[in-house]
């Protein structure tokens, strides 16, 4: 539901630079989940907790009903319509249900076995639920594992389009924003691809030998 200064200048996913990553649109719409429909007269502390394999959110809640949310099979109600209001007035909320189906879109991008929960409570809870071999450190033993026909079809996308942002390649590869990450950076590590500038309004250059090989 909250709008990022990107998405309100009318930029879509795509067109944002890579730094802004697919976990922090994820997280923002968990933050506005929490400001916008809280029951402010309840004295209950909002609690957001991040644990090794999930992120768990629990709030004080106003429930129109109880148990878990079907994000595919649900009627949107504002919890909290003044709040609704003035996030809308001043141009950082998207129409009612708009953060639900954002996680959605968005979770899966950013890792591919994953899930969520909505729970329908006196205390709301949102609970994102990950892999952890998609989470580990990179390490030697990880580098290995990266696919090198990950690497070529990222040096392919860079010769086609060298302002390609990683959540671009992510999509078109069908690859989590990290696994990309991951073979990115071993592509640079072998001094095989560069970063020109700034993340955003930067380049890629792909570095070739003297034979004009990679």
């Amino acid at each position: 539901m909250l709008l990022s200064e990107s998405s309100r200048s009318g930029k879509s996913l795509n067109q944002d630079s890579s730094e802004n990553h697919l976990r922090e649109k994820i997280f923002r719409e968990v933050v506005a989940n929490i400001l916008i429909h809280r029951e402010y007269l309840n004295a209950f502390q909002a609690r957001l907790i991040i644990y090794r394999n999930r992120l768990l959110t629990e709030n004080a809640n106003n429930p129109v009903g109880f148990g878990p949310i079907d994000p595919d099979n649900f009627s949107p109600h504002p919890k909290n319509p003044a709040m609704v209001k003035f996030f809308q007035q001043i141009g950082r909320a998207e129409e009612l249900g708009s953060g639900i189906r954002n996680i959605r879109k968005y979770l899966p991008l950013y890792a591919k076995k994953s899930k969520f929960e909505l729970i329908e409570e006196d205390n709301f809870k949102t609970i994102l639920h990950f892999e952890l071999e998609e989470f580990t450190e990179v390490s030697e033993k990880t580098s290995v594992k990266i696919s090198v026909k990950t690497s070529v079809k990222i040096i392919e996308l860079i010769l086609e389009n060298n302002t390609i942002t990683i959540p671009e390649m992510a999509q078109k590869l069908n690859k989590t924003t990290r696994a990309i990450e991951m073979a990115i950076a071993k592509l640079k590590k072998e001094g095989k691809l560069k970063r020109i500038g700034p993340d955003k309004g930067g380049y890629w250059k792909v570095v070739q030998n003297k034979e004009g090989k990679l």
